[in-house]
């Protein structure tokens, strides 16, 4: 019995995942070719055009972005992915494309009001501690 069936965009190629009932964890389940573009060009010929965006996080090749810009679906940055690397990492607004949605985070990530919130109380910190040592 197959629990779950989700298709995605991986390393390499479209995939479909398979997870049986059984499984207590997502790891045991097995991967096998996806219908790659021609699953893009059946959803359109059967509904019409259709906005798709793509979650392309991760380690993206270039046969995925080729898929992806085939079907002239946008591809995904977030903002909080782009700091702590040097400067060629994606998610920095200088690298970002054409016809790409961008996030602030994603459901990985602290909220920016939360990040600028604690940003802010630990510069209140390090101000008290500057005025305790200095009196």
């Amino acid at each position: 019995m197959v629990l779950a069936r989700n298709v995605c965009y991986t390393e390499t190629t479209l995939l479909t995942q398979i997870i049986y009932a059984e499984a207590k964890v997502a790891m045991v389940g097995r991967w096998k070719v996806g219908p790659q573009k021609s699953l893009f060009d059946v959803i359109s010929r059967t509904v019409g055009k259709i906005d798709i965006i793509a979650e392309d996080l991760g380690v993206i090749t270039e046969d995925v972005t080729q898929i992806r810009k085939s079907t002239g679906a946008p591809g995904m940055a977030v903002l909080q992915f782009g700091f702590g690397s040097d400067s060629s990492n994606p998610h920095l607004p200088h690298n970002h494309e054409h016809n790409q949605v961008v996030y602030t985070g994603t459901h990985y990530n602290d909220t920016v009001k939360l990040l600028q919130a604690v940003g802010s109380l630990l510069m209140s910190s390090v101000f008290l501690v500057s005025w305790l040592v200095e009196s």
